[in-house]
């Protein structure tokens, strides 16, 4: 897993374009599934901010809470930013 999760940050950071990130959320994929903590969290960075597709909250809250879960500190952060982020685009709908 933790291999996984390396290849996807090198994709992650060397790529330049969007079949680099899909590669490195295939990669972060794996390595969550696996209870990997840190892929858990960029997995959901990249759901939470659409980073290679679609954006999907639902499913980047499940994943930043499972690497919570296990002490990952910067799911915190995700969460905090996917919680603003929710709350100013309902403001602005509403």
């Amino acid at each position: 897993a933790q291999a996984m999760f390396c290849l996807g940050l090198l994709h992650d950071q060397t790529g330049d374009g969007p079949d680099d990130r899909r590669r490195a959320l295939d990669l972060f994929r794996g390595a969550a599934e696996r209870g990997f903590a840190p892929a858990q969290c960029m997995l959901g960075r990249y759901l939470a901010r659409g980073l290679a597709g679609a954006a999907d909250p639902a499913e980047a809250r499940l994943w930043l809470h499972k690497a919570g879960q296990q002490g990952e500190k910067q799911a915190g952060v995700e969460l905090a930013w996917l919680d603003r982020t929710e709350s100013e685009l309902m403001g602005a709908e509403g």
